[in-house]
């Protein structure tokens, strides 16, 4: 029946969200930051950051070793496999994020 595909269809979410004018925005590579708390972090060329220590509404707090801290914005991780998540700036840009 059409209510049975319309139920169907509203538990099922879309892949992307839809804007104003059309153009379509992909889901966020993290849907929930808690279940990436003391994960590790790595930069796109695949050099190991340290682990994320902590998060707000628009940044994350990663803590490298030799008591380096990096204050990385949320809209730089691209992807998160469960275990790590994978920044999109390589290791050279690194600094321009660091605060301790």
């Amino acid at each position: 029946m059409l209510i049975d595909i319309v139920k169907r269809l509203l538990r099922t979410p879309p892949p992307y969200h839809l804007l104003s004018g059309g153009e379509k925005l992909e889901e966020p590579a993290v849907m929930r930051w808690d279940k990436v708390m003391h994960k590790s972090a790595r930069t796109d060329d695949g050099q190991p950051i340290g682990y994320i220590a902590a998060d707000d509404e628009e940044s994350i707090i990663v803590l490298a070793s030799r008591f380096r801290e990096y204050n990385i914005p949320k809209l730089h991780v691209k992807a998160f496999d469960g275990s790590q998540i994978y920044l999109d700036f390589a290791s050279n840009e690194l600094e321009q994020y660091r605060i301790a």
